[in-house]
């Protein structure tokens, strides 16, 4: 389904027929498809799952500006009152998290639990500044008369040195994924006054466990789960495992 959303077409789904609404946002490079599997293992009688593709990802428009946190939490308020939708609880996944945080913190849904899955939300201050060496350096490359090709594999190892597949696969996107990682959430996180779940794969190396023992220290009303074996995609990597957890906590 789509809807037009801030002079943004936006692609969404929805499942289940319960009365009580939960909304569900996807991480960085992903869209709301990746949760279109698991969700099924949800309560579909007594909650309606909303998934949308964030704009800039999926089947959705890239916003006409460069966004941060703050732009994405107010588009999604103007999409669920478009879809005349009031959730009590928000899942967040990876950057979904983030965003899912604000919405959170700001009080901008009026919410009565949050779960957070693989969620980042700390600067960086380190990888910032590896970015700056790496435009520096592929400025040269850029000027230079190496092959197309080479050219290329230069800035895929340029990225892998940095640690980030993320900024790799930016595109157009580049300057709202820079805004969004250099945004710290940790004061945000304090003003969370809700039942909080975190879900983190013990394998994860793009938003390791100790993010999540960070927020689970911030975030007075919150539970941390580790789950063994898998990686950023929890939910994926252990579906049914992560889905009991989830019922258990929504209730």
């Amino acid at each position: 389904m789509k809807v037009l959303i801030d002079n943004i077409l936006v692609n969404y789904n929805v499942f289940g027929q319960g009365d009580q609404d939960i909304l569900l946002l996807h991480g960085w490079g992903s869209q709301g498809s990746s949760f279109d599997q698991w969700v099924l293992l949800l309560d579909q009688a007594k909650y309606r799952y909303i998934i949308p593709d964030l704009p800039g990802f999926g089947d959705s428009e890239r916003p006409q500006e460069d966004w941060g946190i703050e732009d994405y939490a107010k588009h999604l308020t103007n999409f669920l009152q478009k879809l005349d939708s009031n959730p009590k609880i928000v899942l967040g996944h990876s950057m979904g998290g983030r965003i899912a945080i604000y919405l959170a913190a700001n009080k901008m849904l009026k919410l009565h639990k949050l779960l957070l899955i693989g969620a980042h939300g700390f600067k960086d201050r380190s990888f910032s500044r590896k970015i700056k060496v790496v435009i520096a350096k592929l400025g040269k490359v850029s000027t230079s008369v190496m092959p197309v090709k080479v050219q290329e594999g230069l800035k895929r190892q340029y990225y892998q040195l940095i640690g980030s597949t993320d900024y790799l696969n930016t595109g157009s996107m580049k300057q709202i994924f820079l805004n969004i990682i250099n945004q710290d959430l940790s004061t945000q996180a304090t003003m969370i006054d809700i039942p909080t779940l975190l879900i983190y794969g013990s394998n994860d190396d793009q938003t390791p466990v100790s993010y999540g023992k960070q927020y689970n220290e911030l975030i007075k009303d919150s539970v941390l789960k580790v789950i063994g074996g898998s990686g950023h995609y929890a939910f994926i990597d252990k579906p049914r495992m992560v889905a009991e957890i989830v019922r258990e906590f929504i209730g």
